[in-house]
Formats: C-alpha cells, structure tokens, sequence
C-alpha cells in the first residue's frame, strides 16, 4: 500500500472506529477564557481579493516541545448507548463517583457517522489519583460501549518559530506571542518530557481562531514491525470510502434517505474539499484577466505558490463558468466530495451500486487479530501488549484463517506496548 493510500484509509478507519476524528474537539478557542494565544505572522501569504482577510485558514503544523506542566485534568471520550440515559447528568453522576476523581466539567453527547453518538468530558483529578484504575472503571460503566481514550492536558513550551502549512501547496511561518501552549498527550508524560506535537491552528487574519494540537511522549519508545497473522474473525460490517470531483455536491439529507431505503443502520460522514484550484502565472495576461474578472464579481480567493483558491461557498455555476472561459481542464482542481462509513456486509452490495453510478468506489473488511507479545527488533527485548487483540482493516478478498502480512506500528513504555496502527501490507 503506497503511502497515498495509508494515509486515506487511516483517517478513515478513525472516523469510522473512534480513534482519531473523535479526539478532535476544540482545545481552546477564541471564546475560552483561558484563550491568550496570539501568533505573528513572519510570512503572510498573498491576498488576490479585498476581503480575503475575513477568511479562516486551517493549517497543518508538527514541532518538538518540553514539558513545563502537567495538569490534574484529562479529556475523556467514549462511544455511548444513548438509549440507556435519560440525561447527561446519569452519567456525569456515575463518572464523578469513581475513586480519583474530584469533577466533571465540560460534558456533552455529541453524534459522529450521524447515528452513532460519543460522549466528552474534563475530568479533574484528585492528588495522587490512579489514572490507570480509573480507565479500568470507565470501561465498566453500563452506559459506555466499544472505543475510549484518556488523554492528559499537558502545557508544552513551543519553539521560537513553527511552520504552518496550507494543504501541502504553502507553508508559513509563525512566532507565538506566549511562551506556553496546552497540547493533549495519550501515555505516561512527565515535566520536562519531550513531546511531539501535531495538529490544526485556524487564523483568521493575525488571530488564532482555534488549535487543536495533540502529543506523544518522544521519550516512549516507538517502534515498527512486520508480521504475519491469521484472521481470527470479522467485523460484521464494512468501511467504505466512495470519492468524486465535483461542485455540484450532494445533499446530505437526500443521501441519508437513499441509504434509508437499504438499512436504516448505514453510518456516513460527508465532506468535500471546500474549494477549486486553478494554477496561474502571474506573467500570463489571460491568468491576469481571470483575476481580475473574479475581483470585479466579488469572487474571493487566495494566490499561493502560483495556486488560485476559491472557496464554494460562493456562486460555483459562476465561477466555474468564468474557469473553463480561461483555463483547459488540466489546470483546474475540482473540489473532492467524500463519501465513507461503514454499512452491514449483507446490505453493501445494494450500497455499491447505488453509490458506484457517480463515485469511485473502495471498501475494506474489519479483521481481528490475536497478538500477546513480539520481540521488537528495534528494542531488543520482548513486550506484551496491552490488550492480546487488535483490528484493523483488510481487503475484500481476504478469508478467515488467511495469513495476513501486516506492518504494525506500536509504542512500548517498559515491557508493555500498545498497538497504534496496523496497515495490511
């Protein structure tokens, strides 16, 4: 699997499974008191419009940082039965009563794959409390199934400069003006640890408008393998992950009536790119001409590296109108709608061809594996996991009991290791 492609069905498989989308809320925020972030921006980009300003940018960012504090309160998240509940309050109640655990603030149910629900909290420590056993509770309360995560506020000191990039097309620089910035960390974490933190930050001209950043301890030792494993079970359903370039998007209540119609239990998330890309040269009057057409309509859009992005919040039948009058296809990038979920194995065929018409289509099954311990080569010892089983996803074509070759990237903390990752070679 190339790494295009790892990357796809990665951020797939944690929307889907809870992993990843699911530990994304916000941080902090412009409307957080404890908000103080200010950034300096030391290499703006170039504005084509007037009112390009008022736009928000998200960018990618990852840097090193040190560990100046970490703080008694942890963020949990977990899928939920809702039909269990009858307020958030019958679980705020249940969790607040666990041994170590002095309030919960924060909480709230929030939906994901539009009929699958998860619930968040702050959870505030008490001096010398057993994060470990908390965990252990967590997991036996009645109202919460299948995936949870604990992850621990943490203040990280930020290098003088970071680079923010802008869909892999600019990158920036940018200077915060605090010298302290709270990062989320999964793991055991002590002050003056190194964390590598990854994540979002969204400007709104100078100003952060959100951050959402994440850590792991450097000092945990990371490692990779490959092995080969039997399949020791399947999931009952399937991931699917149906793509088109188009700005005629799909409307999501249509597309959940049409889903409906084949099982009411199909799960979906719908995105699309957000905008279209046109490469221009600045030295080329007819790409001179087109700007300044768009600037006359009001059309906004951002010039980076010879890279004209409009957003389609605005008039698409104009603007790709105006596009095609200048430009041959080869130069326009359309927006990418997706379409990923899962459905039940024995309703997916209805689902291909329903969604086969207009997008191109790749699905995979989920397997179970079974792995106690391994000798990691890169540590040169042996570790137990964690937990004795793992799932990740594998081709449609796989059977049980086949051998599957897999790469396996996982995270040891002494003799024990938690499987992060595992991607069908």
């Amino acid at each position: 699997m190339n790494m295009d492609n790892l990357k796809t069905w990665l951020v797939i498989f944690l929307v889907v499974a809870l992993a990843g989308g699911m530990l994304g809320p916000m941080i902090w925020s412009n409307n957080d008191s404890n908000s103080a972030l200010v950034a300096t921006d030391t290499n703006s980009t170039t504005n084509v419009s007037n009112t390009v300003d008022s736009q928000v940018f998200e960018y990618s960012t990852e840097f090193d940082a040190n560990v100046i504090k970490v703080e008694k309160t942890v963020r949990f998240y977990s899928d939920i039965n809702l039909s269990k509940i009858t307020s958030i309050d019958d679980v705020d109640k249940v969790v607040g009563k666990i041994t170590g655990i002095l309030r919960i603030t924060k909480s709230e149910f929030f939906p994901y794959l539009d009929k699958q629900y998860a619930y968040s909290a702050e959870i505030t420590l008490r001096d010398g409390a057993d994060l470990t056993a908390i965990g252990t509770e967590l997991k036996d309360i009645v109202y919460f199934t299948g995936q949870q995560s604990l992850l621990k506020y943490v203040t990280v000191s930020p290098p003088e400069k970071i680079e923010l990039t802008l869909d892999n097309n600019f990158s920036r620089n940018y200077s915060f003006s605090t010298k302290s910035i709270p990062v989320l960390v999964g793991g055991s974490v002590s002050v003056n640890d190194l964390v590598k933190v990854h994540g979002t930050i969204k400007l709104q001209n100078n100003d952060i408008i959100l951050v959402e950043l994440f850590g792991e301890n450097v000092a945990q030792n990371q490692f990779m393998f490959d092995i080969n494993l039997p399949i020791k079970s399947f999931d009952k359903d399937l991931i699917f992950n149906a793509t088109r370039n188009t700005i005629f998007f799909a409307d999501k209540n249509n597309l959940e009536n049409d889903f409906n119609k084949i099982d009411s239990n199909i799960m979906f998330n719908l995105t699309n790119t957000g905008k279209i890309s046109v490469m221009v040269d600045l030295n080329n009057q007819n790409d001179l001409n087109f700007i300044t057409d768009l600037n006359q309509l009001n059309i906004n859009s951002t010039l980076n590296n010879n890279i004209l992005e409009i957003t389609t919040d605005q008039n698409m039948m104009l603007v790709n109108s105006l596009i095609l009058k200048y430009f041959d296809e080869n130069k326009i990038t359309y927006p990418t709608e997706t379409i990923s979920g899962k459905v039940n194995e024995d309703k997916y065929n209805s689902l291909k061809e329903l969604l086969e018409t207009n997008y191109s289509l790749t699905s995979k099954k989920l397997a179970y594996f079974d792995l106690a311990k391994v000798f990691s080569i890169d540590l040169n010892k042996e570790v137990t996991f964690e937990k004795s089983s793992f799932t990740t996803m594998v081709n449609m074509t796989d059977v049980l009991d086949q051998n599957v070759n897999l790469s396996i990237y996982a995270v040891a903390s002494g003799d024990t290791a938690q499987i992060r990752l595992a991607i069908e070679k």
